[in-house]
């Protein structure tokens, strides 16, 4: 049995994303070259209501550029939450001023109004405010301190995009907003940052030394010495498509931490976040908080990884960090150690909340315990059910036997001895290449490439079935099933090669005899098959087999050394399409 961890996050990756990226990649250069970049930044001040946005290579650099602009410098002071993460203070000691650490409130762990005034000295220059996990700052309350104390008030909204505060947007509160985007934040870029501000001056400032102190009429005359903060337009390109989304994401995210306040409220001893009254929270993360002051934190973590469920603590007290002289911040020092982040990845199911929460009500019953491992059910069981069999059949050669014509033929799962044969890589690399315009990279492929290909296969797709189409010794073509959607027990039909005049009737009758193997020993309901529209003689075939047309993307053609790529038409714009990707689909 195959069982996975549930780890604790990961993007929502979508046929957008991977087409935004593509297009990028493919003619996002010279002239090009920030058209992804412009676009982000345009999405984005509009959501939070701000008319001008900086995007940047990570949120560190967004807020040294935002302290930088605000004029902070040595011997200033900044207010900044206990819990945060360690760039928060390293961006206040780049400009040399000093992160003076406040408490945060013990549910939310956000800095309180209470908490940032009783820190407030004659060398107080303003505040950082942080939106933590489930947790939103009172950033009305905030923006009031900071204008009756003339203070400089900086939202970072890392946890937080997507939510509002009375109907305000985050990202919209404070003089300079900054964002995060990195890989567990909602929406992501992999790693990135953006800066919003809403007076022109202010930005000027700011921008001015992210693009290394360029001059305006020549960008090889440099007026101060500035920083190298800029965003690539391939991050860029992801972090639209996410933008764009980010209704969705978010919903997905609240959804997640509704299963688990709904099944935690259950489990004696432990408990989440509550909700704040006017917030909108995105709930980036849920925060678990346990009761048992005995229980060490660490220990709980190892015992949830021991059982599969990997989990991480919230960031520790920063001035607990050797650089720093601890502070007397107890809320910070007390219930934030007795708090861990759950699995909440926008992909996570009811079923494998219920399971999470089933492992800490048993964990925190018996504190013994090293681990416990309650048998999956459902789609985890599922899952484990299907991702075995398809090890299995990889590794003992599977065979799926079917007649056409009055012979005798099967389906024979490719194994590391066909990796491992010279004959047979040879004979995959000519298929591959006479069947070139069926991809949407048309290229010789060589011995070596289609090698790389089957090791990738058989060690790392572990849910990519791939079939030889065979009469005893003799191959014929190929095919398989790979991108499974285990909640929908759906997947997608590889594409069908086949060597050049084979026996009529035997490409349609190997595809039947997969579906019914599908439909039969892997329990899939809906089959989708993606094709160009130019290929006449498949998209044929599919109808014939009951596939109809879901969706389908205009490509444009891009010549390159090695050959032609074809991408999507998505954002850049074209008098008029060179193809289509067709997405088909079948219900077994």
């Amino acid at each position: 049995m195959i069982v996975d961890p549930i780890f604790l996050a990961g993007p929502s990756i979508t046929r957008r994303e991977i087409e935004y990226v593509t297009t990028a990649g493919a003619v996002g250069w010279n002239l090009r070259g920030a058209e992804f970049i412009r676009a982000f930044e345009r999405r984005l001040a509009a959501r939070v209501g701000r008319p001008h946005a900086l995007a940047t290579a990570n949120c560190t650099g967004a807020m040294h550029l935002a302290l930088t602009a605000l004029g902070i410098g040595r011997g200033d002071e900044i207010l900044v939450p206990e819990i945060a993460d360690i760039s928060v203070a390293a961006a206040v000691l780049y400009t040399g001023a000093a992160p003076v650490f406040c408490d945060v409130d013990p549910l939310s762990l956000c800095l309180t109004p209470a908490t940032a005034e009783a820190r407030i000295t004659p060398a107080t220059k303003g505040i950082l405010a942080v939106h933590q996990y489930s947790g939103l700052c009172d950033m009305p309350a905030l923006e009031a301190l900071a204008e009756r104390r003339g203070l400089f008030l900086l939202e970072n909204t890392a946890q937080a995009l997507g939510g509002a505060i009375n109907g305000r947007p985050v990202g919209g509160f404070g003089d300079i907003s900054v964002c995060s985007f990195n890989e567990a934040d909602t929406p992501t870029c992999g790693e990135g940052g953006m800066l919003l501000a809403s007076d022109p001056e202010l930005f000027h400032r700011a921008l001015k030394p992210a693009l290394h102190g360029r001059g305006e009429g020549n960008p090889f005359i440099y007026e101060q010495l500035g920083f190298d903060y800029a965003m690539s337009n391939l991050q860029a390109a992801l972090g639209l498509a996410q933008v764009e989304r980010l209704d969705e994401l978010t919903a997905q995210k609240r959804r997640v931490f509704s299963w688990y306040r709904e099944r935690l409220e259950r489990v004696p001893g432990v408990w989440t976040t509550p909700g704040q009254p006017g917030v909108d929270n995105p709930h980036i993360m849920t925060a678990l908080f346990f009761e048992d002051a005995s229980m060490l934190r660490h220990t709980l973590l190892q015992r949830l990884a021991a059982s599969g469920i990997i989990c991480r603590p919230v960031h520790y007290p920063l001035s607990s960090m050797p650089m720093f002289t601890k502070a007397d911040n107890p809320a910070a020092y007390g219930p934030a150690l007795r708090a861990l982040l759950l699995p909440s990845g926008h992909n996570r199911t009811e079923e494998e909340i219920d399971h999470v929460v089933a492992t800490i009500a048993a964990l925190t019953a018996e504190p013994a315990l090293p681990s416990v491992r309650l048998r999956p059910t459902g789609t985890l069981a599922y899952k484990s059910d299907v991702l075995s069999r398809i090890a299995k059949a990889k590794s003992d050669g599977l065979r799926v036997p079917f007649a056409h014509d009055g012979r005798k033929y099967a389906l024979r799962a490719v194994t590391a001895a066909d990796a491992a044969n010279p004959e047979t890589v040879s004979l995959l690399a000519q298929w591959r290449r006479e069947n070139s315009r069926v991809f949407l990279w048309h290229f010789t492929a060589d011995d070596a490439f289609i090698r790389g290909t089957l090791r990738n296969y058989l060690e790392r797709a572990r849910e990519h079935l791939l079939f030889f189409i065979a009469e005893g010794d003799e191959l014929f073509g190929q095919i398989g099933l790979d991108d499974f959607n285990f909640s929908k027990r759906e997947c997608v039909l590889e594409t069908l090669i086949l060597r050049p005049s084979p026996p009529k009737g035997l490409g349609a009758a190997a595809c039947e005899a997969l579906f019914a193997f599908a439909r039969e020993h892997l329990d899939v309901r809906r089959l989708y098959n993606h094709m160009l529209a130019s290929n006449t003689k498949v998209r044929l075939l599919a109808s014939a087999q009951g596939f109809s047309e879901v969706n389908r993307t205009p490509l444009c053609k891009e010549e390159t050394a090695d050959g032609v790529v074809f991408h999507p038409i998505y954002v850049l714009g074209h008098d008029k399409p060179d193809d289509h990707l067709v997405v088909t689909a079948k219900d077994l």
